[in-house]
């Protein structure tokens, strides 16, 4: 077992049983990869380039919002086109995106814990079981749940369908994201949210959710 096994704090309490991994920003290191595509879009549109930090700002869900916020012009038929274009790009640099620190670790802790682990996404499930086997951690999920398409919502909606298929109790489930929108989602579930700051949001945007939030990964064990 990892020496992380041994670390300080008690963020995830003791009878959590399933654990609910967001996966974009959360386990995934990708958001310097996102800035990188979205300023390339920017500068094809003729729009003022961004930075980490006001993208960790201004993005929100659902994903059309932080498009309008940067100026795109999203009037009929645009959004499809900008989202396609989006996801075409990103696919295109997110092999050279790692894990999180200790991500691998956590995941393997908690496993030898005897919690279950999954990913609840609003990514393509086909875009990401790739990149789990590529940082070799397929193993460590019970589940991977995506969406289908490209257009970023319905993640309400595909954690309530997967926890009622699953017949898991929702006071036994903790969901682990980096957005506030991953807060919102664990509440429309019922589930209780720990949010990391080390993604897509900083922690002044997700400090007024009023649950835990760590820095690090490992302060989760």
């Amino acid at each position: 077992m990892s020496n992380l096994a041994s670390a300080t704090g008690h963020v995830l309490a003791d009878d959590v049983d399933h654990v609910i991994w967001d996966w974009n920003g959360t386990l995934l290191d990708d958001h310097a990869h996102t800035v990188r595509v979205t300023n390339k879009m920017l500068r094809a549109e003729g729009l003022p380039e961004t930075d980490a930090a006001r993208a960790r700002v201004l993005f929100d869900f659902p994903a059309k919002r932080y498009y309008e916020r940067l100026g795109f012009d999203l009037g009929p038929g645009r959004w499809e086109k900008v989202a396609a274009l989006f996801i075409e790009t990103y696919d295109e640099g997110v092999d050279e995106c790692g894990l999180h620190l200790h991500a691998r670790e956590v995941l393997t802790i908690l496993q030898e814990r005897g919690r279950k682990n999954s990913i609840l996404s609003a990514a393509r499930k086909r875009s990401i079981e790739p990149l789990l086997r590529k940082h070799g951690i397929e193993g460590l999920f019970s589940d991977v749940i995506g969406l289908d398409d490209h257009y970023a919502h319905g993640k309400v909606e595909l954690g309530i369908e997967w926890l009622q298929a699953r017949e898991i109790p929702r006071e036994r489930a903790l969901l682990i994201g980096d957005t506030v929108h991953d807060f919102e989602v664990a509440r429309a579930m019922g589930v209780r949210c720990v949010l990391f700051a080390g993604g897509h949001h900083a922690r002044e945007r997700l400090e007024p959710c009023g649950c835990p939030i760590v820095d690090r990964l490992e302060e989760l064990i």
